[in-house]
């Protein structure tokens, strides 16, 4: 791996740490930046470059590719009160099983189903 790219990479990391940090500070992006000294344009920047960064990974890495997806109901062991009790997505591609409640963040859950996709 080369220098620049590595570089480009630790950058893009740090800057998702910063923006993450802002989410769950609750603050404004205004009050938040005051109270850390960054520049709104700046952060507003960081985070340009990091959704350009994402769509760019997502349309050049990602094949189209379906998956068929059987409603709960088909599914064995399926019982209509178990999932509703426990509000969960479970998700069954092969052997492989993922089952995330409702409180597990959605970008870490879509990332985890475009990793589920690619390994298929």
């Amino acid at each position: 791996m080369d220098t620049k790219k590595l570089t480009k990479q630790v950058q893009l990391k740090r800057w998702a740490e910063i923006l993450r940090e802002r989410t769950e500070s609750g603050q404004t992006i205004k009050a938040w930046c005051l109270e850390n000294e960054i520049h709104e344009k700046t952060y507003y920047y960081w985070q340009r470059k990091l959704r350009e960064t994402v769509c760019k990974e997502l349309t050049n890495n990602t094949p189209a590719t379906f998956l068929e997806i059987k409603p709960i109901e088909t599914l064995p062991g399926y019982s209509a009160r178990s999932a509703e009790s426990t509000n969960q997505l479970k998700v069954e591609v092969g052997s492989i099983r993922i089952t995330a409640d409702s409180t597990y963040p959605p970008s870490q859950l879509a990332a985890l189903l475009r990793e589920l996709v690619r390994s298929c």
